[in-house]
């Protein structure tokens, strides 16, 4: 009985793939959907994303229906499932982490963030408030719940940025090591995970927490923090030097770093100026989203009266 039904699969398979040059024009992801190298003719592009939720349009739904479901049924039954369960041409999604004080959060975090984003293709960006930083010493760094509220309600209007409270949850410092093998642990392998940084961080990566076992479960992804030099112009956004001095990576590491680095236009902001302006009661408008704004003076955060 197992065999005539394995041989009832194999026939309509073969039967339907008379189809393959059939002149009907799909509307599917010719680049993601798994059913897409069985097909010939004319394919258009679907305004879908990779990450994106939703399905694909066919003039013949039930002629692609009864394909997929002979063909995966097919491949279950006789070779364990394999091309169920790998399916061609279907990507690991892609999640940068966006790690930081957020003391406060400001445009210039989220003009970083959207650069990235669009110029990786990744499927999301987390962006990860820091609980207790092993690295930098702040006597002005306001609590964690103010930091976490302030960003969830800076990225509200970006349905690809996400806020986690994993480290603010943790109690201790918090390193980066700890903080991807959760992310690894709730993620699994099928995702890649894009650490993103700036520049300014190259000098403190040789003294992190298992640098080494870190860059083998994660990516590494650079944005410059360059300021606007007095002449308008900056000799170099990235210092190459720098990134191939960090001993503890292999060439091949070092030449994925220089690959996946992202410039962005120099923005002048930074946390520390703006926390300066509110001691000073000076404005800070445009600097921060208005709804950043709002809530440092809703509770009256960093010295604001």
């Amino acid at each position: 009985m197992k065999n005539e039904s394995i041989f009832i699969d194999l026939f309509m398979f073969v039967y339907i793939m008379q189809f393959r040059n059939s002149s009907a024009t799909l509307t599917m992801d010719a680049e993601y959907n798994p059913l897409a190298p069985f097909f010939k003719g004319d394919f258009v592009k679907s305004p879908l994303k990779k990450g994106d939720s939703g399905g694909c349009l066919c003039q013949k739904p039930m002629f692609l229906n009864c394909y997929a479901i002979s063909y995966y049924n097919f491949c279950f039954r006789t070779i364990g499932g394999f091309a169920l369960l790998n399916p061609p041409y279907v990507d690991k999604m892609d999640i940068g982490i966006f790690g930081g004080s957020f003391n406060p959060i400001h445009i210039g975090h989220l003009i970083a963030a959207e650069e990235v984003f669009q110029h990786r293709g990744l499927s999301k960006v987390i962006f990860m408030p820091t609980g207790i930083s092993p690295h930098k010493e702040s006597s002005d760094l306001i609590d964690s719940f103010h930091r976490y509220q302030m960003v969830k309600s800076a990225i509200s209007d970006n349905e690809h940025f996400e806020v986690s409270d994993i480290e603010i949850k943790r109690s201790g410092k918090s390193y980066t090591i700890d903080t991807i093998r959760i992310l690894r642990e709730i993620y699994g392998e099928e995702y890649n995970l894009y650490l993103i940084m700036g520049t300014d961080m190259i000098n403190e990566m040789s003294t992190w927490k298992e640098i080494s076992i870190l860059s083998g479960m994660c990516r590494f992804i650079m944005v410059n923090r360059s300021q606007i030099p007095t002449n308008g112009f900056s000799k170099s956004s990235f210092p190459e030097c720098g990134i191939r001095g960090i001993k503890v990576f292999s060439d091949e590491k070092i030449a994925e770093i220089e690959d996946l680095k992202v410039t962005i236009p120099p923005i002048g902001i930074s946390s520390t100026e703006i926390r300066e302006k509110l001691r000073n009661r000076r404005s800070i408008r445009y600097l921060v989203p208005q709804c950043v704004e709002d809530y440092i003076k809703t509770y009256n955060l960093y010295g604001r009266c």
